[in-house]
């Protein structure tokens, strides 16, 4: 089944070259803080300026202290994008520990997207202990919530039986095509794979095709990599910068792909579409990390 590869740690986290700061800059709470919920949200918002060097010099440094700021008075979405520094050591040191008490946090107050991740991380049981009972219950209130991720993930976990979740294909078919007709990167993979496979649905390839074109330009790795192959039939330059994208989402069977497809290629067709590989993850990664 195609692979859920934009789980939380993946999709809205992106790898960087880190600009380390001492813990404490971020850990320590300002002394002279605004009080307004609206000082708190435009502090969110510069912090997200410098995590994604809009108007601004990039800086994880800067993001870490603006998030930090409006996390203090009580802003869910800076609390869940700090959490989230922390466990990826962007800006500070890693600090697992750090990193799940402002998710969760967050997810106590009501926000859908902590809410996923803190599921998530409990599924997962690599920040904090396993318990994939307590991981289910924070994802399914993400998802009554509306977002995407959590609608996707249940889709999947319903579809396979794991985190525990009883099989219920009908369900999980509903829960799949939800998530992927309102834009979620994995879902419309897998409901391209579905209709690609003739599983759960009538086969059909051209609907196939532009679920996976969606889900690649989207971010999806998996999408990516069955895009690519779908070009490669018949246009390997074509196919090259979606190639590309999927290995560097650790794709690992674009691999492959990848070696039949540069054969085709000139240096130049090679740079010209490395440029545009990089174009299109700009635009999927503008968003990280997920707000």
């Amino acid at each position: 089944m195609h692979s859920f590869t934009h789980l939380a740690l993946r999709s809205g986290l992106l790898a960087a070259t880190l600009c380390l700061i001492e813990p404490s800059e971020i850990r320590a709470a300002d002394t002279n803080p605004p009080t307004s919920a609206q000082n708190a949200e435009d502090q969110f918002r510069l912090g997200r300026s410098y995590y994604r060097g809009e108007g601004v010099t990039q800086s994880y440094e800067q993001a870490g202290i603006w998030y930090r700021k409006a996390a203090d008075q009580g802003n869910l979405k800076a609390m869940n994008n700090l959490g989230i520094m922390f466990l990826e050591g962007q800006g500070t040191p890693k600090d697992p520990d750090e990193g799940y008490r402002w998710i969760r946090k967050a997810a106590e107050a009501g926000d859908p997207h902590a809410s996923y991740l803190c599921g998530t991380l409990l599924c997962e049981g690599k920040v904090v202990k396993k318990d994939p009972v307590e991981g289910v219950t924070w994802i399914k209130k993400s998802a009554e919530s509306g977002y995407l991720n959590a609608v996707a993930r249940l889709g999947r976990d319903t579809l396979t039986g794991e985190d525990g979740v009883t099989k219920d294909p009908a369900k999980a078919l509903t829960l799949i095509q939800t998530a992927a007709e309102k834009g979620n990167p994995w879902a419309c993979g897998a409901l391209g794979e579905i209709l690609a496979k003739g599983e759960l649905l009538p086969k059909d390839q051209e609907k196939a095709k532009v679920l996976f074109q969606q889900g690649a330009t989207l971010g999806d790795p998996a999408s990516q990599f069955e895009y690519a192959r779908i070009l490669m039939i018949s246009d390997p330059i074509k196919a090259y910068p979606w190639t590309k994208l999927a290995i560097q989402g650790h794709e690992i069977r674009a691999i492959g792909l990848m070696n039949d497809c540069r054969p085709h290629l000139s240096p130049e067709q090679v740079a010209t579409g490395d440029a545009e590989a990089a174009l299109i993850q700009k635009k999927y990664q503008a968003t990280a990390p997920g707000k």
